[in-house]
């Protein structure tokens, strides 16, 4: 008997030691300080794109794990570094599936920041006029916060909205209903569940080739065959046999002899077909006119130009941006990290432009040039050149941007900026070794304030101001907006 009692004993104390540390274990908060989801509709798919932030203080290399919606495609994942999105580098990872989730296991050893980009289905659905989205996001450990938005266009009117999220404004397109849950605990779901209706002049959120499109071209294809084929059979109808009317019998004589010779026989009249008559009634009409109808809408559909449309052509992709008609052309050449991959990178290079006045881009994935047709009165090529080295496609050259004045004595030099959607000019430049005045005109919203990161410096434009800067060292220096985003660059040569 003490022999089991000492037999038990030692396995309680076991099991007591490997609980001491596989409790700590499973119990320990995620390294992440910050987790983002978010969903938007591209190429008329929604995009699910889930990141996280690791601390600074957290030493790299670091094997880390992000969840995401089990069954969500992957498209790419990586280690973002704040520069040109080219120049991310994929992640080797192990997937595992826990409950709703997908758990990909990898090491960060270049960042502190890990993103998935997919397709996610099963989050968007619409009812008549009214667009619906549910994003239920299940936190596999603990986390200190947690964002969950969608990217909607401006102008979007909320109608049904979800606890504690709101609209947050984003670029000159876009907005996000976001909302942000702190301290959640592993096993909690962060649901952003709600219904909106899209503004009528709504940039498109994706190709008008999506797979709802298809659908819907595939059925009322079939809906035209179909209408022609009940057209063509209720025509044909089977011909009919009128036999003539039969012919008057003689009466019958007894013939004379010889009796053995037969009386000729009659040929019988060949029988006769009525023609078919082919004549449409009013019910034939109205199935030629609705076949018509919808043959018309399908070529419509085919050849029609709307803004989102994405179309592949070999090695050529091209989207049309928006209902702007270009009256110019600009061809740049992108500049990809040795990661990049030309076909995966078209559509980032097409968010990267997304403007009012720009009519379509094409990107030729061999030989990496990008054309762009857009209206000269609203956006020069200056501008555009701007808007891809921001997303670190295409180097900034002086020749591009606006040039400070130099004082009369040459001791200084001067800029003088208007705020608008964005700063204009938004490429500036200056000389190196001399002082710098930036007069800025009154700003307002996201332009409520201006600040250039790199300097420490920063400034409230909402009644105007001027920023005084001393002589700078050669360099690109960011102008940023009071969301954070780059609205204006300077550069000093």
């Amino acid at each position: 008997m003490f022999r089991h009692v000492r037999s038990a004993l030692v396995a309680f104390l076991v099991a007591l030691f490997v609980l001491s540390y596989a409790v700590p274990a499973l119990a320990a908060p995620s390294a992440w300080s910050f987790v983002d989801v978010q969903l938007h509709m591209e190429d008329g798919q929604p995009r699910l794109v889930v990141s996280g932030d690791l601390p600074e203080d957290v030493p790299l290399p670091y094997e880390a794990e992000l969840a995401v919606p089990s069954g969500t495609q992957l498209e790419w994942i990586g280690e973002i570094l704040g520069g040109p999105p080219a120049e991310d580098p994929p992640l080797q990872y192990v997937v595992k599936t826990v409950g709703d989730m997908d758990i990909y296991t990898f090491t960060l050893t270049k960042s502190r920041t890990a993103q998935f980009e997919g397709v996610s289905t099963g989050m968007t659905g619409t009812t008549g006029e009214t667009q619906n989205t549910t994003i239920k996001w299940t936190a596999w450990q603990d986390l200190p916060s947690v964002r969950v938005s969608q990217r909607l266009p401006r102008g979007t009117q909320v109608i049904q909205a979800s606890d504690g999220a709101s609209m947050q404004p984003g670029d000159e397109t876009y907005s996000y209903y976001s909302k942000t849950v702190t301290n959640v605990k592993a096993g909690d779901v962060v649901d952003l569940t709600f219904s909106y209706t899209l503004p009528t002049s709504a940039p498109s959120q994706g190709s008008s080739q999506s797979s709802t499109d298809v659908i819907v071209t595939v059925f009322m294809g079939a809906a035209v065959l179909l209408l022609l084929g009940i057209l063509v059979v209720s025509l044909r109808q089977k011909p009919t046999t009128r036999s003539p009317e039969p012919a008057a019998q003689k009466p019958t004589t007894r013939s004379p002899e010889p009796a053995a010779q037969a009386a000729p026989q009659e040929r019988a009249p060949a029988q006769t077909k009525e023609r078919t008559n082919m004549k449409l009634s009013p019910k034939h009409w109205i199935w030629l006119v609705g076949a018509l109808a919808i043959a018309a809408f399908l070529v419509y559909q085919t050849v029609a130009e709307t803004p989102g449309k994405r179309t592949q052509d070999g090695q050529i992709a091209t989207k049309i941006i928006s209902a702007t008609k270009g009256d110019a052309t600009a061809v740049f050449d992108i500049t990809l990290g040795s990661d990049g991959d030309p076909a995966h990178e078209a559509d980032h290079i097409f968010d990267s432009i997304q403007s009012q006045a720009i009519d379509r881009a094409s990107f030729d994935a061999s030989t990496l040039q990008l054309e762009v047709q857009y209206d000269s009165a609203s956006i020069t090529e200056g501008d555009i050149r701007q808007m891809l080295a921001a997303a670190g496609y295409v180097a900034l050259a002086a020749s591009d941007g606006v040039a400070a004045t130099v004082s009369a004595d040459g001791k200084s030099q001067q800029l003088a900026v208007t705020p608008g959607e964005r700063l204009e000019p938004n490429l500036m430049t200056a000389k190196a070794g001399l002082p710098l005045t930036i007069t800025f005109g009154a700003g307002s919203a996201h332009l409520a304030s201006v600040k250039i990161e790199s300097l420490g410096v920063e400034l409230n434009i909402e009644q105007g101001g001027t920023l005084e800067l001393p002589a700078l060292q050669p360099g690109t220096y960011e102008l940023l907006c009071a969301e954070g985003y780059a609205d204006g660059t300077l550069l000093v040569e």
